[in-house]
This record gives structure tokens, sequence and C-alpha cells, in this order.
């Protein structure tokens, strides 16, 4: 049985639990490494190491067919648990079959810019919230795959908390 990844059938968006009416789109963040560039004895010029378990800022966009409550309520001075919810269909090469497994991305957030968009009549505003990432959790089928929590030393990818002997270290 090969199960091949087809597409995102469909997503709900929730703020602190509650269901956010309407239409969105989310970009989700970009998962890059803190690097230090290695220099010098031994090494053919320079070479960029990642830094396990640090990352760069992360960042997510959150664009809505019109201007709303919510995203003001998003734009407050606050950190917000979002979360996206999402069914995905799988194409089972087995059975010949679709087969469907659910998705999530849970974020708590906090603002870094509000662009309310544009009135045209018969047009979406496309008002769109960019947020930094300060805890990101990504579960497919149920299992975790990924989980970065940066204000408590976690970096869990595929099976490996990158950070759980730092923790240890640290008394934590």
């Amino acid at each position: 049985m090969n199960l091949v990844p087809a597409f995102l059938e469909d997503f709900f968006c929730f703020r602190e639990g509650n269901k956010i009416p309407g239409t969105v789109d989310v970009t989700l963040p970009k998962i890059t490494p803190k690097s230090v560039t290695a220099s010098g004895a031994g090494i053919a010029g320079d070479m960029d190491m990642p830094t396990k378990g640090q990352t760069e800022n992360m960042e997510t966009e959150i664009t809505f067919r019109t201007t709303t409550e919510e995203v003001v309520a998003l734009s407050q001075c606050k950190s917000t648990l979002v979360e996206f919810r999402g069914a995905q269909f799988v194409y089972n090469t087995g059975t010949g079959e679709y087969e469907k497994n659910p998705c999530a991305v849970v974020m708590r957030i906090m603002p870094k810019e509000t662009d309310l968009g544009k009135f045209a009549s018969a047009e979406s505003t496309e008002s769109k919230i960019t947020a930094n990432v300060a805890y990101l959790k990504v579960t497919i089928d149920g299992k975790k795959m990924v989980e970065i929590d940066k204000f408590n030393y976690i970096h869990y990818v595929y099976g490996t908390d990158y950070l759980a002997d730092v923790r240890s270290m640290l008394g934590l």
C-alpha cells in the first residue's frame, strides 16, 4: 500500500478555540535554522552550520476576504492562539481510492503588521495580518510532526526533540 498525498479538501480557522467565520487563507511559517559560519583551519572556505533547535524568526500571514472584526482582534498587541484544522485527501495506490486524514496547524502568534486591504466594488478587500510565531505545532493523521516552542525550549521535528538535552542541562 502506497499513500500519495493529494490535496487539502478544506479547513477551518479558530482563534482562541472559537471558529472564525468567513473565508481565510493562511501562509504557514518557514522554519529556517539559525546558523553559524565556520571557517578556518581544516575547512576549504566558509560553511554555514545549523544550530540545532534554534530558528530564525518565524512568520505567518493570514488573509481575509473582507475587513472583519477578526482582523482587528488579531491586531491586538498580545499573543493569540490560532488553529487551522483541515481534511487532506490521500490517494491509496493499492485500492485506487482516495482516503482522508486530518491535519492541524496550531500557532501562538503576535501581530507584526495589519494590512486592511482595499475597498473596490464587488471585490475582496484582501485584509491581511502578518504575525510572528512563538509556538508552532503540526499534526498529520493524529501524529505530531513538528512542535517548536521558542519560550519553552522545545524543538521537536519528526520524532526528535533537539532541545531535550539543553533543557536538562539548564535544569528546565
